[in-house]
């Protein structure tokens, strides 16, 4: 529950800094005023329905929306087109929806055969889990382009002449 909200802290970080950046950090003061104002609006109702949670529920809804002006508000100003950062992360989701299954599937088969409740066979667990996950992970990014996209070429050459890949596909 709280994991979510820590992205969105992370996130609301960016999109100021950004605004701050293009000479608009007036825009994030106002931003996040109406944030904490949403929030005073909604967290006792919240908190009345969902109890503990309501808070966190409360907060999760408060910075999404101060996010989304800023989004706007860097829109307006600065002519930013989101929809190739819309793409790359709706590709990012798709991969991590895949690389979960995954995991899942192989931590299911592995739990017939392996005791979690011993040390080593959690830690075998994990270790298989992991590297499932990395493999499934890495594979789709390469071969979708999206590794040479967010880290560059010169990764994949990297990667090349440390043998890792094929020298002949992407």
């Amino acid at each position: 529950m709280y994991a979510p909200v820590a992205i969105e802290i992370g996130l609301f970080s960016i999109t100021a800094a950004i605004l701050q950046g293009i000479n608009k950090q007036k825009l994030t003061i106002l931003s996040l005023s109406l944030g904490i104002l949403l929030k005073i609006f909604i967290n006792i109702p919240l908190i009345e329905v969902y109890q503990a949670e309501g808070v966190i529920i409360s907060t999760a809804i408060s910075y999404l929306f101060s996010i989304i002006i800023n989004l706007l508000g860097i829109k307006y100003y600065s002519g930013y087109r989101f929809k190739v950062v819309f793409r790359r992360c709706l590709l990012i989701i798709t991969f991590t929806i895949i690389m979960s299954t995954a995991v899942l599937t192989t931590d299911t088969i592995l739990s017939l055969f392996i005791n979690e409740k011993s040390r080593g066979g959690s830690v075998f667990r994990i270790v298989m889990d992991v590297t499932i996950g990395l493999i499934i992970y890495f594979y789709l990014s390469v071969r979708s382009n999206l590794f040479v996209r967010l880290f560059g070429e010169s990764k994949i050459t990297y990667l090349r002449n440390k043998g890792i890949m094929d020298r002949h596909k992407n």
